[in-house]
C-alpha cells in the first residue's frame, strides 16, 4: 500500500471495516470535445481540486502494475446518452485519467492513472462498455510510418 498518498488512505484501505470510502473520478477529454467529461463513481457530484465530477453509475477495474501494459475495464451505465454521443463523434481515441480519492478529502490525490486511451468502445440501450490501455509505444514505427502500396494501397492506382 505504499503507493497511497496519504497515512489516512493507507488506513482506509488496510481497515477490516473502513468508514472513510474510497472515490474513483474519471475524467475523458479530447481537443474536439468543449469540456472533458468528468465523472464520479459516487451517489452526489464531487468537487475536486476545483473540477466537479457528476455522480454517475459506473464499474472499473483498476490497471495493475502486473501485465506489460497496463489496463483497466470499464462498463458505464447508459442512463443518458450524453457520453456515447460525445465519444460517437471522435475520430481518435479520447484520454482518460483516473483518480482515487477518499470521500473526506477529495482534494487529495491518493493514486492516480494518467496517459490512458478509451479504446474498444461498444454501446447498447443499457451500458456502455470500454478497455482503458496505455498506449505501447514500443509497438509504434520508428523513425516514422512510411507510405507505401502495402501499406497504403488506396493510395496507389
Amino acid at each position: 500500500m505504499t503507493e497511497l498518498t496519504s497515512a489516512q488512505a493507507v488506513v482506509q484501505a488496510t481497515a477490516q471495516h473502513a468508514d472513510d470510502p474510497f472515490l474513483v473520478l474519471l475524467t475523458i477529454s479530447h481537443a474536439t470535445l468543449a469540456d472533458p467529461i468528468r465523472i464520479a463513481r459516487n451517489r452526489q457530484a464531487v468537487v475536486s481540486n476545483g473540477n466537479t465530477f457528476l455522480a454517475y453509475p459506473f464499474e472499473i477495474s483498476l490497471p495493475t502494475d502486473v501485465d506489460d501494459s497496463a489496463q483497466a475495464r470499464i462498463t458505464v451505465a447508459n442512463i443518458t446518452r450524453r457520453i456515447g454521443q460525445a465519444l460517437e463523434r471522435l475520430v481518435e481515441p479520447p484520454d482518460v485519467l483516473i483518480e482515487l480519492v477518499l470521500a473526506s478529502t477529495p482534494d487529495t490525490i491518493e493514486r492516480s492513472w494518467d496517459q490512458f486511451s478509451l479504446t474498444d468502445v461498444t454501446w447498447d440501450a443499457m451500458v456502455m462498455t470500454a478497455t482503458v490501455q496505455q498506449l505501447a509505444y514500443w509497438d509504434e514505427p520508428w523513425p516514422r510510418k512510411r507510405v507505401t502500396p502495402r501499406g497504403f494501397p488506396g493510395l496507389f492506382p
